[in-house]
């Protein structure tokens, strides 16, 4: 029976990562267009990772954008963060380190307590030994590149 939900759940991630890819696709194939400066970045693909990892492990509770309004915050003892706003609460300057440190579990924060958060480090090394599973630190990379591409564009008033 674990290996059936191993599967499932391998099985779904593949799925949403082809489909994440392909999303970014279009935008470098032009109708008509020579094929020159129309290659997909590696930036691209990073994001498209990390964009996977957030739609299988994040949006549920923090939302379609990351702004805490997913189908399983009404139920959370504790709401979940706006991560658009994380570099405005900073001046500015997006938290890096500390937001990989909390997606790793390496950094304790309220509501993000095993039963509402796991700790994905442990989960994504579990999983690292399967086909098609990048190791877990690059995951929790990707996954806290695409939350830093989340962050509101709005530029703060002059002061």
């Amino acid at each position: 029976m674990l290996w059936r939900s191993t599967y499932l759940c391998h099985l779904m991630a593949v799925a949403v990562s082809v489909l994440t890819i392909i999303s970014i696709l279009p935008q470098y194939a032009g109708a008509g267009e020579p094929a020159e400066g129309k290659l997909v970045r590696m930036k691209d693909l990073a994001l498209a990772e990390g964009k996977t990892e957030y739609i299988i492990h994040c949006q549920a509770c923090h939302g379609d954008a990351g702004v805490g309004d997913g189908g399983m915050a009404k139920i959370l003892v504790k709401q979940p963060t706006d991560l658009t706003q994380l570099a405005e609460r900073e001046n500015g300057r997006f938290p890096f380190w500390r937001t990989f440190n909390i997606i790793a579990g390496d950094v304790a924060v309220s509501g993000h307590e095993p039963f509402q958060m796991p700790q994905f480090w442990q989960r994504f090394q579990r999983q690292e030994v399967l086909p098609g599973y990048s190791p877990a630190h690059f995951r929790v990379l990707a996954l806290t590149h695409y939350i830093e591409s989340l962050q509101s564009q709005e530029q703060p008033a002059p002061k």
